[in-house]
């Protein structure tokens, strides 16, 4: 399609590019993908649920009117299946698509020219993680191991004013979390909530990245890399 797909527009590699979507062309995206889901729901004989609807595989013509594409993981609904689905047949599912897609368009970069107390973002589930090492040499590097609710993102030595970042998007479905484990000399500490929903969700929103910094003291937090707070302390080693 001319105009790729709908990730590349919400989530630009170049976010000072200028591209940007207006609230009408949000609309109108949001109008097609609900269409489509109607039609394949309601329409199709059998039904057709479409199994992996997201951004990217939202499409977008010349005149960015918005195509569902990639049915790899489609699946065609026997009668039996339609009488114990009814989420497909249910209105709610169609404006709920609708309410993430808004969602995620509401959730890219305001326009810099809107006046500060306009800036607001309401929504956001694309968040960077940025692990620092604060000490004042390299002769010990902090190491560190992260691990998400089912997903295991390595062990990683950061050495003086380096950082291990990550990014991801949080779900609908489920609670977003991510815990770290943090080695200093012989000092420790275990099981680190470094994001939370309903925490750093919430104070990161404004810019998506939560920063945590390791120094000498123990482990401060910032959402905006200027005021930082110490959260935890090292433990010092279990002595026999």
């Amino acid at each position: 399609m001319p105009n790729g797909n709908l990730e590349k527009w919400l989530y630009p590699e170049d976010v000072e590019s200028g591209t940007c979507l207006t609230l009408l062309q949000r609309l109108n995206i949001a109008i097609d993908v609900a269409s489509a889901m109607d039609y394949l729901h309601n329409d199709c004989e059998p039904p057709v649920v479409h199994c992996d609807l997201k951004p990217a595989n939202v499409l977008l013509d010349e005149n960015m009117a918005a195509h569902v594409g990639d049915f790899g993981l489609a699946r065609f609904l026997s009668p039996k299946s339609v009488a114990t689905m009814n989420i497909c047949y249910n209105p709610l599912t169609i404006a709920l698509l609708c309410m993430v897609l808004l969602a995620s368009s509401i959730s890219a970069a305001t326009p810099p020219s809107l006046p500060e107390s306009e800036n607001k973002v309401l929504f956001r589930w694309k968040y960077k993680v940025h692990v620092m090492n604060g000490m004042p040499d390299n002769v010990n590097p902090v190491r560190v191991a992260c691990r998400s609710n089912d997903e295991f993102l390595g062990c990683h030595t950061i050495t003086q004013g380096q950082e291990f970042r990550f990014e991801f998007r949080t779900s609908l479905l489920r609670k977003t979390r991510f815990i770290c484990f943090f080695w200093w000399r012989d000092q420790h500490m275990t099981d680190i909530t470094v994001f939370n929903d309903s925490v750093e969700g919430r104070s990161c929103k404004q810019q998506g990245n939560c920063f945590w910094k390791a120094a000498p003291e123990g482990l401060y937090f910032s959402s905006d890399y200027q005021n930082w707070d110490l959260k935890d302390h090292w433990e010092p080693p279990k002595r026999n």
